[in-house]
């Protein structure tokens, strides 16, 4: 246990950071996650397949030390292009136009103009589930 809550533990990879032994999961990737969902614990818990217990443990952490987990999540999710070419100096980016919106348009096409192009595979996930 710690001061933190009864499942928050600290690791050092690239400086302190919180997370839920057992899980593989940093509080920083839960409260990320947990954006995308509004906020919404059960969905949260749903998409990274945990207790929602775990999930309100994490948010409250992350509420109690916003900074710290906002700087988290920004060091790990919003690389400029010119930090992406250091770090992968061989990477090619490609523009791929987005699709046209309608209710016809899926979650994420199986294919696409430019994946044919490129000889890619797009990544094929699962559509977050949304409360209306």
């Amino acid at each position: 246990m710690t001061a933190a809550g009864d499942h928050i533990a600290f690791r050092t990879v690239e400086g302190r950071e919180a997370y839920l032994p057992g899980t593989g999961l940093t509080v920083w990737e839960i409260a990320w996650i947990a954006q995308g969902y509004e906020g919404d614990v059960e969905a949260t818990a749903r998409h990274l397949e945990i207790e929602c217990a775990l999930v309100q443990e994490a948010l409250v952490y992350a509420a109690d030390h916003q900074i710290e987990i906002e700087t988290q999540i920004h060091e790990h999710v919003s690389w400029t292009a010119d930090e992406i070419a250091r770090l992968l100096p061989r990477a090619r980016g490609i523009k791929i136009p987005p699709e046209p919106a309608g209710p016809s348009t899926p979650w994420l096409s199986p294919a696409c103009a430019a994946c044919d192009r490129y000889g890619v595979s797009p990544i094929q996930l699962p559509r977050p589930e949304h409360r209306s």
